[in-house]
């Protein structure tokens, strides 16, 4: 989620983006993905507020979030402990790491060097158009976050001012995750495979 601009990570609009830390690398249902990210933060949350040397609390967070998870869809990808909800509203994913959950960047503590050098494709100014265009339009974080990772859906999105497009785009996005599950565990069905 460390890029010089952060276009598509925190676009506005209740859209936000944690793909390459592993948002959606679970073999899980939206829901339970969901329960997950609130628990990360409110455990996150009331670790931080009781403590007095916070980089010890955050070494502590990391060995009990480690353990607040599910299982991958890509064991070997990453699945970073520290994504979650960002807000206490449970709109916005991302790091609990970066400033704006502890007004210091703390990310170099832990996953630092994937941080650092994660390189988004769609996190240029030459996307900043339709990323506002998805944000605006997906406002979510679970289906803005496939979409825009697959230009297919992100010029269909942004192309087509019809309301059943995001509906479509955003079934595009479910099925092509689902075939992403089903592979990983090799139950392939006819549902899936089409």
């Amino acid at each position: 989620m460390y890029t010089s601009c952060n276009y598509a990570c925190q676009p506005g609009f209740n859209a936000s983006c944690a793909l390459c830390c592993g948002s959606h690398n679970y073999k899980a249902s939206f829901h339970d993905i969901d329960a997950l990210f609130k628990e990360r933060f409110k455990f996150f949350s009331n670790m931080l507020a009781k403590s007095n040397d916070i980089v010890s609390a955050l070494k502590a967070c990391y060995q009990e979030l480690s353990h607040m998870t599910l299982p991958a869809i890509h064991p070997d990808a990453t699945q970073c402990p520290f994504v979650a909800y960002t807000d206490s509203s449970h709109t916005i994913i991302g790091c609990l790491l970066y400033p704006y959950c502890t007004n210091f960047d703390y990310r170099s503590l832990f996953m630092g060097a994937i941080c650092k050098t994660f390189s988004c494709s769609v996190n240029t100014a030459h996307y900043a158009d339709r990323i506002q265009t998805a944000a605006k339009r997906c406002g979510d974080w679970y289906y803005y976050s496939l979409i825009i990772h697959d230009m297919d859906l992100l010029d269909l999105l942004c192309n087509s001012p019809a309301e059943h497009t995001i509906e479509e785009c955003k079934q595009k996005a479910a099925t092509m995750l689902q075939n992403q599950k089903a592979c990983s565990t090799g139950i392939i069905t006819k549902d899936t495979a089409k």
